[in-house]
């Protein structure tokens, strides 16, 4: 078994996912509202977790919007990394019984359905270079989640 199929590789998955969103679902709930706020799925990551018998694990990261960027950035960015779990799910069905929640986030479909009117609209490129700012920071987030992480232990 390789890939995603596999349990441990799976938990590792969700894990780096969880450090990443809970942050960003800390940002959000201070500063974004309305249809550009992305919903939390945390919650839905950590149950997957509880499931596979495997705690989340690593460093607490940190998550602040760059000064001036467009949140839409971030909203997209969240959406699209969405979509891209929605494929993962397709490759993990009839590959055993992985729990799934956080990959079939309902929650994270209808947003993506709420956000895209204000993805399809022209928008000035200052606010474009601002959103791409947005998007970026959230991307150099979950790539930090990726890291491998130490643990220690106490002497």
């Amino acid at each position: 078994m390789s890939g995603l199929q596999d349990p441990a590789r799976y938990a590792q998955f969700l894990s780096a996912q969880l450090r990443a969103r809970e942050p960003i679902e800390a940002c959000v709930a201070r500063s974004l509202a309305g249809d550009m706020a992305p919903p939390a799925v945390s919650h839905l990551l950590r149950a997957d977790l509880a499931e596979l018998g495997s705690p989340p694990a690593g460093p607490d990261l940190r998550f602040a919007m760059p000064d001036k960027a467009e949140p839409i950035g971030l909203s997209w960015a969240i959406a699209g990394s969405h979509l891209g779990n929605r494929m993962m799910l397709a490759k993990l069905s009839g590959h055993g019984e992985l729990p799934t929640r956080f990959l079939e986030s309902a929650e994270m479909i209808a947003f993506w359905s709420r956000l895209r009117p204000h993805l399809d609209r022209e928008l000035p490129e200052d606010v474009m270079r601002r959103a791409a700012q947005a998007a970026e920071a959230v991307f150099d987030l979950f790539l930090e989640s990726m890291l491998p992480t130490t643990r220690t232990l106490a002497a």
